[in-house]
């Protein structure tokens, strides 16, 4: 928070709802199918409220850090940014009784 920073939290897979196999006991190292959270720590610093889109998957990591960052994505990544800006608004004017144009 001193250096008015941003930090996106997540991580590449987990397990935890599984720690040991079921059947024999032993750890269960494997990557599990259930979805890894992603957490916007000391948004109040960038210049727009935002919310982060809830449907994401690891390929939109990056090009959200450099939307994050003001940076262009390359045309070469498949992902899209989890930065969603107009849910904060459509809430915003919803909580007003107004309609949003956009």
């Amino acid at each position: 928070e001193r250096q008015n920073g941003v930090i996106l939290l997540s991580a590449d897979h987990g397990n935890v709802e599984m720690m040991t196999d079921p059947v024999t006991g032993e750890p269960h190292t494997a990557h599990t199918t259930l979805d890894v959270p992603v957490v916007l720590i000391n948004a109040k610093v960038l210049t727009s409220p935002v919310r982060l889109k809830g449907d994401g998957c690891l390929a939109d990591l990056a090009p959200t850090v450099l939307a994050l960052m003001g940076l262009k994505q390359p045309v070469e990544m498949t992902g899209v940014s989890l930065l969603d800006f107009d849910a904060v608004e459509q809430k915003r004017d919803k909580h007003h009784g107004q309609t949003a144009a956009r």
